[in-house]
């Protein structure tokens, strides 16, 4: 399913029951791995957020080396240009509970993958 292609659809429910998201990032940086998905009609936010797996589509000329340089660029697009959401994802989630038992995907996707195009 593509998003936001059938107005009638609900498109978070959708996203919520499906196995894989595919989404395209926007900017990434080398020095954390950390890639930056912004929001948009056409990009929903869910679909990096509840599928068990999720497939992120990296374009090379979008890798930055640090993450001050994708932030300075929502600096100087202003306030009033910035997305609905901006999400910097780095892979799966990680949380420990006060026994230290480490539990890996509680909030998000448990398996990230990132294909580098070009």
């Amino acid at each position: 399913s593509v998003w936001n292609t059938d107005p009638a659809e609900d498109w978070k429910a959708r996203a919520a029951e499906a196995d894989i998201g595919i989404v395209m990032a926007d900017e990434a940086a080398t020095y954390t791995g950390s890639v930056a998905v912004l929001s948009s009609p056409e990009k929903g936010r869910s679909v990096s957020l509840l599928p068990t797996v999720l497939i992120i589509l990296l374009p090379v000329e979008r890798l930055r080396t640090r993450l001050g340089e994708i932030l300075s660029r929502f600096d100087v697009a202003g306030r009033e240009q910035l997305p609905a959401g901006i999400h910097f994802i780095t892979g799966p989630s990680r949380s420990s509970d006060i026994e230290n038992d480490l539990t890996i995907g509680v909030h998000g996707p448990g398996i990230v993958y990132t294909l580098l195009i070009g």
